[in-house]
């Protein structure tokens, strides 16, 4: 078991690292200590899931792709490996591969709402915003029932968002406001807040930043 070996608090200080820096936008610095952590650990899911991220915020999607390739080669399997390869085949257009990676990781229940949501966002991206809303309610329901209320909350925030962008502002608002008893962080603030910024509530986008 990887957290039974000398080698995995070293690891885990590194990538809790990488995720600050990924996070403030460093995304060199960030590949740079999850590969260090992927040397060590070969089948260290986290290190190859952190730099693939990076690689792809900043625009490097045949690096994640090796990376991914790499990771298949050592037998390392993960949820979020599968969320950076359907994310992959999504910013390259491959709908054959995010069908088929959807149908892949279907019986995998322990995603905790994870899967639906980024199916739920693809929805919303192609304007199927029926299906999109079904997804993304699963994933909330999914969220809830795992006892992840902050990921519940950023799911709901997340629709709140797509449906003002869509124009459909009642139903922005009501998601917004069902996310904001869920959870309060600064990450499950982001989609409430910017919702009521784009229907331009100053009142209630300032009442968040008041409030955390």
């Amino acid at each position: 078991m990887q957290w039974l070996t000398p080698s995995w608090g070293y690891n885990a200080a590194r990538l809790r690292r990488s995720v600050r820096i990924i996070g403030a936008g460093h995304f060199e610095t960030a590949i740079e200590e999850g590969l260090k952590a992927t040397q060590i650990q070969a089948t260290y899911s986290l290190g190859y899931t952190n730099v693939a991220f990076g690689y792809m915020y900043s625009n490097h999607l045949s690096e994640a792709e090796a990376l991914m390739r790499k990771a298949a080669e050592a037998k390392v399997d993960a949820i979020e490996l599968s969320l950076v390869r359907y994310f992959l085949a999504f910013l390259k257009n491959d709908e054959a591969s995010m069908e088929q990676e959807t149908t892949q990781r279907k019986s995998k229940s322990q995603a905790q709402g994870w899967f639906e949501h980024q199916e739920a966002l693809t929805s919303a991206y192609h304007g199927r915003l029926k299906a999109a809303a079904r997804l993304s309610n699963s994933a909330v329901t999914l969220a809830q029932q795992a006892g992840l209320r902050e990921h519940a909350s950023q799911f709901a925030g997340a629709r709140a968002v797509w449906c003002v962008l869509y124009g459909v502002g009642d139903e922005g608002r009501s998601s917004a406001a069902a996310a904001k008893p869920l959870y309060r962080s600064r990450d499950a603030d982001y989609g409430p807040a910017l919702t009521f910024a784009f229907l331009r509530d100053s009142s209630q986008a300032h009442q968040i930043q008041a409030e955390f």
